[in-house]
């Protein structure tokens, strides 16, 4: 028998968003001061697959557009990693704080290799030498994208500047 979260996990997937809700409210699951861990994961989980009339329905419930899951990451990162241009712009819409991580989401974007939403973050004016943990996004395309993606992401970060950080020299 699958667990609660489980199953309202399937219903964001199919978008039963009312089954999901009912699923909630059956369980009493409520929303301590944003931190409960199971809407948090429920967040980022309709994020992941693109419904946001259920992750409106979450933040309606009180849920914070910027919680971290338990790694540490938003939503909007979720949104980056995945390629998920429109889910960005929607979350952004709905009050992410996008000033507060642009260089992090243009690092996510280019270890994931998605290109629209690299040239959209550097047409906003993400940092594009900006450092994290000693990572930048040329390291990252040169450490994290195969020789294909490489080749499409590395000329749009050069375009824009990028060098690679001080003592770096990539292997390929």
């Amino acid at each position: 028998m699958p667990k609660l979260h489980d199953k309202i996990y399937y219903a964001i997937i199919w978008r039963q968003n009312r089954l999901a809700m009912k699923w909630i409210d059956q369980n009493r699951i409520t929303i301590d001061q944003g931190l409960y861990r199971g809407a948090i994961q429920l967040l980022h989980h309709a994020v992941k697959y693109r419904n946001y009339s259920f992750a409106r329905k979450l933040l309606a419930r009180g849920v914070p557009v910027d919680c971290l899951d338990e790694l540490g990451q938003t939503a909007l990162r979720e949104a980056a990693q995945r390629g998920h241009l429109g889910g960005m712009k929607w979350l952004i819409r709905h009050g992410a704080d996008f000033e507060g991580q642009r260089d992090e989401l243009l690092l996510a974007a280019v270890r994931c290799a998605h290109p629209k939403v690299i040239k959209w973050l550097l047409a906003q004016g993400c940092d594009v030498n900006a450092t994290h943990d000693g990572q930048n996004p040329l390291r990252h395309c040169y450490e994290y994208c195969d020789e294909k993606e490489r080749a499409r992401i590395a000329p749009l970060l050069r375009g824009h500047g990028a060098e690679f950080p001080a003592g770096y020299e990539p292997d390929g």
